[in-house]
């Protein structure tokens, strides 16, 4: 028997809630698209901006997450655990 709790869905969402937390809404709409599994082509098409603005709006968002490469390292690949 193991004495392991349950991990609530706030605990599960903290490291994506974090990246989020540092970014401008414009970055975050990119990144969450991104994260849904769109390309740069499709994000670019769903916000009605280019690919060159979705490429730069990601950029930014690594720049400005510099200083934390934990959470930087989330911008890379989606969550494992998308929960909405």
């Amino acid at each position: 028997m193991t004495n392991a709790r349950p991990v609530s869905r706030t605990s599960r969402s903290l490291p994506r809630q974090k990246v989020l937390d540092y970014l401008t809404p414009k970055e975050q709409a990119a990144l969450l698209l991104r994260w849904t599994g769109l390309s740069d082509r499709q994000v670019a098409a769903t916000l009605g901006i280019s690919r060159a603005a979705v490429a730069m709006r990601l950029y930014r968002a690594r720049r400005r997450l510099q200083p934390w490469p934990s959470l930087r390292s989330l911008l890379s690949a989606p969550p494992t655990n998308w929960h909405g």
